[in-house]
Parts: C-alpha cells; sequence; structure tokens
C-alpha cells in the first residue's frame, strides 16, 4: 500500500458517500490528490463546499451532491446527480457509521435500532444498487468500497445496533462481490478500528479516555484519518484489481 499518490487514479470518476469530515474528508481528500475527480456527498452541504474548495484549492478536482441516507429517495436522486456530473462512474466509496445509540441489546429501544440501521445498512443498500447499475450499464467494470469496522465481525457490548449494521454490511458486500466479479465490478469492505475523528471522541473517548482505549490496542495507539486513507487508495486503485469481498482491518491490531 506504500507508494507514491500522484497518478495512481488520474482519469477515474469517484464518488463517495458520507464525505464531510473525519475518515469521509480524508478519503476525499487522498483520492483527489491521486488525480481522481470526485463528487463529495453528505447531508452537510456547507462542510462538502468548504471541503469541495480545499481539494481545488490544492490542483484537485471535486464537487458536491447532497444526499441523505435516511431518505431512498434522496440516494437515487444524489446519486444520479454525481453521476451526472462525473459523466460516469469507475469508484464508489460508502462511509456512514451513525453509533449514536449505546445501550444493551434488551434495553435498545426500537427507534434507535431503526435510525441506526437506516444509514449503516439500508442507506448503504440503496446507494450501492444504484452505483451499481451505472457501473454495470456503462460495462468497463469498477470499485466500490463501504466502511464497516473492527464491529463487522466481533461483538461489543452496548453497541447492538451499530455492531448489527456492521455485520449486516460486510455480508451485503461479500454478496454484492460474489455477484459481480464476473463484471469486473470489485466490491470490498475498509474495516477502521480507533481512528481518531469526531465520532470517536464523542463516543469510546468520552467514555474511556485516550490512554485506556490505547492500552486496549495491541499497537499501543490510536490511529490517524490518513492511515485509513492509504488503505482505502489501495483498495480503489488497479494495484488491487483481483481483491474482491474483503474487509481490510485498519485498526492496530485490534481485530486480532
Amino acid at each position: 500500500m506504500a507508494g507514491s499518490i500522484a497518478g495512481r487514479l488520474v482519469g477515474k470518476r469517484a464518488i463517495l458517500v458520507g464525505a464531510s469530515r473525519g475518515i469521509g474528508a480524508e478519503c476525499a481528500r487522498i483520492m483527489a490528490r491521486a488525480g481522481a475527480h470526485v463528487i463529495l456527498c453528505s447531508r452537510d452541504i456547507a462542510a462538502l463546499e468548504q471541503l469541495a474548495a480545499e481539494i481545488g484549492l490544492q490542483g484537485g478536482r471535486a464537487g458536491v451532491a447532497p444526499i441523505d441516507l435516511t431518505d431512498p429517495g434522496s440516494i437515487v436522486a444524489g446519486i444520479q446527480s454525481a453521476v451526472d456530473q462525473l459523466g460516469g462512474l469507475d469508484i464508489a466509496v460508502n462511509n456512514a457509521g451513525d453509533n449514536s445509540a449505546r445501550d444493551r441489546l434488551i434495553d435498545l429501544p426500537l427507534d434507535s435500532f431503526d435510525a441506526i440501521c437506516s444509514v449503516n445498512l439500508r442507506g448503504i443498500f440503496v446507494a450501492m444498487q444504484q452505483q451499481l447499475r451505472v457501473m454495470l450499464a456503462q460495462g468497463t467494470g469498477g470499485a466500490i468500497v463501504n466502511t464497516t469496522s473492527a464491529s463487522a465481525t466481533r461483538a461489543m457490548k452496548g453497541m447492538t445496533a451499530y455492531v448489527a449494521s456492521k455485520h449486516g454490511l460486510l455480508g451485503l458486500t461479500r454478496v454484492a462481490a460474489l455477484e459481480h466479479a464476473p463484471d469486473l465490478i470489485r466490491v470490498n469492505c475498509l474495516a477502521p478500528g480507533a481512528i481518531m475523528t469526531d465520532m470517536l471522541r464523542r463516543g469510546t473517548v468520552a467514555q474511556l479516555g485516550e490512554e485506556q482505549l490505547a492500552a486496549a490496542i495491541p499497537m499501543g495507539r490510536i490511529g490517524g484519518a490518513e492511515e485509513l486513507a492509504q488503505g482505502l487508495l489501495w483498495l480503489v486503485s488497479d494495484e488491487a484489481s483481483y481483491v474482491t469481498g474483503i474487509n481490510l482491518p485498519i485498526d492496530g491490531g485490534f481485530s486480532l
């Protein structure tokens, strides 16, 4: 995954759903630096426009398309807007991570479960359907990457809906990878561990503190969003041309 960034995605047309901040924003920056034309999608249009302007000042190409992952109609319209701006689609990155409800399974309200799964699972399902349809119509293949987490392969107390949604997303990814391998569409997951973002600060760091969280990681530290973005860049590049259906952990050994 090491090597020069410049030129690795030249000519590629990319959509990044969930790009307004944190991991998504860093992934958008690295794809733009690698030469991709990136359309940034989320509900926070002001944040997207600021990021697009930043990318433009650094010599990259970025546009904006509003998407609300809780609204299937918004997803369909947003993906179409992005494809219209790009003139096609080679890369799609779906980055969603609502973890606002932290309760034991027995205590979790149904509406909280539904709210998290509507973003983390159903919303990505709808986005993938639209992205796959575009790539299939083009007939030239493509790469889709979904953001899971360590919670896609292990249980965590008090994170019922989040864990269920991320397990489900890994399943969706594997089915899509199997069904569309003959179409040269690669579908993979990127599984971040403890990456320092606003969501991590509000959640696990607020509960445990940075030192205790770092102590639970074999490498003894919390990762940076740029480290995750390097993994994303590899998965969507031609360097990973024989890779599909995997869940790539970037977690300092936490999933071991």
